[in-house]
This record gives C-alpha cells, sequence and structure tokens, in this order.
C-alpha cells in the first residue's frame, strides 16, 4: 500500500472531512491482490506551521483490511450436529 493509495483531509477549514482518512478498495484491487487482507499501520505527520521552530508530531492509525469472502457470507453452517444414520437393509436390488 502506497500513500498515494491513502485520502487525508489534513486541512482543518471546517469542512466535513477534517482530519479523516480514506481507503478506497474496489473489486480489480481485490482480485489481482494490490491490496491484500490484513493489518495496516498508517503514519500522519502533522506539522504546526505557525510555530518557531516547526514544531511537528507523528500520529500512528492502525487499518484491518478483510476478505470479503473469508469467511464465506454465502455460505451457513448446518444446524444439525453429530447426526448418526444406521443402514439396516443390506443388499437391496434396485430395477430399473
Amino acid at each position: 500500500m502506497q500513500c498515494s493509495d491513502i485520502t487525508i483531509d489534513g486541512d482543518f477549514d471546517g469542512g466535513s472531512t477534517d482530519g479523516q482518512f480514506s481507503l478506497t478498495v474496489n473489486s480489480d484491487a481485490y482480485e489481482n491482490v494490490v491490496h491484500p487482507p490484513g493489518q495496516y499501520m498508517i503514519a500522519i505527520t502533522g506539522t504546526a506551521v505557525g510555530s518557531n521552530p516547526l514544531n511537528s508530531d507523528v500520529a500512528f492509525f492502525f487499518l484491518t483490511l478483510v476478505d470479503p469472502c473469508d469467511p464465506p457470507v454465502s455460505i451457513t453452517a448446518p444446524t444439525l450436529v453429530n447426526q448418526e444414520y444406521t443402514l439396516t437393509e443390506i443388499g437391496v436390488t434396485y430395477t430399473l
């Protein structure tokens, strides 16, 4: 993951996205493993430009990308557990 993949609004100008960062991962990036599932550490350096000397600090955030297919969301676990079947008819002949 590159810095250019993340959008950060670090300009606190009263906008609704002040201080927010975002990452948009589309299906092509998922299928081509551009951004594989996992945890990513994001470091953002902020600088008080009006300070003399300049004062900077780093904030660390962790972003977790999950695999939407792990576990599969379209498969439901069976509700029957530990079922046992006993076959009582041995050697049945079927005629077509």
